[in-house]
């Protein structure tokens, strides 16, 4: 891996390199710019910022990583932003929003109205 030319190589090593990113996209007209990843659930997230895969595979990586996690995060409080909706519906967002990111969601619901019940 670390003497691969071919940026597109990656694929086959990603779950090894990443949690459960098991496929990235390349854009169609740039053969080396990254700007989504999906899941073993191909459960796809573009990413905030496209990743350019020059240089060593290391550097590239490391942005990567960091932009899986950015996206991820803003995902994230997009689906907190979404739960204090005055209309709010559970079963929207769960399909509005990756799996994994409603099942967290599920949970800070639960958080919140078990704090509200403890209160009260």
């Amino acid at each position: 891996l670390g003497q691969a030319s071919d940026s597109h190589t990656i694929q086959a090593h990603l779950l090894n390199v990443f949690e459960n990113v098991n496929k990235v996209d390349f854009d169609e007209k740039e053969y080396d710019r990254i700007n989504a990843f999906s899941s073993k659930e191909k459960e796809k997230i573009p990413l905030e910022k496209e990743v350019m895969c020059h240089g060593g595979v290391e550097m590239w990586l490391g942005n990567l990583l960091r932009e899986v996690k950015a996206s991820l995060g803003t995902v994230i409080a997009n689906a907190w932003t979404f739960m204090h909706e005055p209309e709010f519906d559970l079963l929207d967002m769960m399909s509005k929003f990756p799996a994994q990111v409603g099942l967290l969601g599920l949970q800070m619901y639960w958080t919140r109205d078990a704090e509200f019940a403890l209160i009260n």
